[in-house]
């Protein structure tokens, strides 16, 4: 299967990408066997988002008797009724329109014990109209980097997307895996350098959206505008030439 595949993957290289993290971040899909698993007894930690519709259970820590098999769990968790005595609240992933938990329970279909956090979505009179549910094979990590780590992980989506529209990612026709390997590195790579020469110098708390349209309409106004100057005879290098540059170089700019 593509679970089986994709779990293999990361086994293959498992001493190499746990010198970089133990953390392997991913999407609803791989939150179930055999990768979950898989990954795990690699070595690695799985920090994933759940589906609503996910089996969880409580584990059971009360008294035991005398004779039979121990008892090991306590019921499922309804994620809309928190068990208080399991789950505590974090302040600060909360707000007045949210309120987040945390606890640690059983991943059923994968027989691992996991932190969730559990983010409940409030209307006008508090109550829950929806649920997202965050999840870690590690149970010590904290809450607050669970959920940091899993929406850094949307960030992939804006390279694929960008490489799909400015960079010819779907357009290399190359049969050969080497230049089909070839071929997706370059496209990836135009992206990540565009980012890189428009951002790196801006300080961090400066920086906005970034968008590869933006840095597509920006060269092309620049290209044209250079190309009337040339036509014209205007030295472009005059400080009101320079002025209209900048103007016309963000001239239909729009944030991604």
């Amino acid at each position: 299967s593509l679970l089986d595949y994709y779990a293999e993957i990361l086994e293959q290289r498992a001493d190499e990408l746990l010198q970089i993290s133990k953390y392997v971040v991913v999407d609803a899909y791989f939150s179930r066997n055999p990768f979950i698993q898989r990954v795990v007894n690699a070595g690695f930690h799985v920090v994933s988002r759940l589906r609503k519709n996910v089996s969880l259970r409580y584990y059971y820590s009360g008294p035991q008797k005398s004779k039979g098999r121990p008892k090991e769990y306590a019921g499922f968790v309804n994620l809309f009724n928190l068990d208080p005595a399991v789950f505590s609240r974090v302040e600060a992933l909360s707000s007045p329109q949210t309120v987040a938990w945390t606890g640690v329970v059983q991943l059923k279909v994968a027989g691992l014990k996991i932190r969730i956090v559990v983010i409940h979505q409030l209307d006008e009179k508090n109550k829950i109209k929806s649920v997202k549910v965050y999840m870690s094979t590690d149970v010590d990590q904290p809450a607050e980097q669970i959920v940091h780590a899993y929406r850094c992980r949307y960030q992939q989506e804006f390279i694929f997307r960008d490489g799909k529209q400015f960079s010819g990612l779907e357009e290399g026709q190359g049969r050969d895996w080497l230049k089909i390997d070839f071929h997706v590195n370059c496209a990836l790579t135009v992206v990540n350098l565009a980012k890189a020469a428009h951002h790196l110098a801006v300080p961090d708390l400066e920086r906005g959206a970034f968008s590869m349209a933006d840095i597509t309409t920006a060269y092309t106004n620049e290209r044209l505008a250079l190309r009337i100057f040339s036509r014209c005879g205007i030295d472009p290098n005059l400080p009101k030439s320079q002025e209209v540059l900048a103007e016309v170089r963000n001239y239909a700019a729009r944030a991604a």
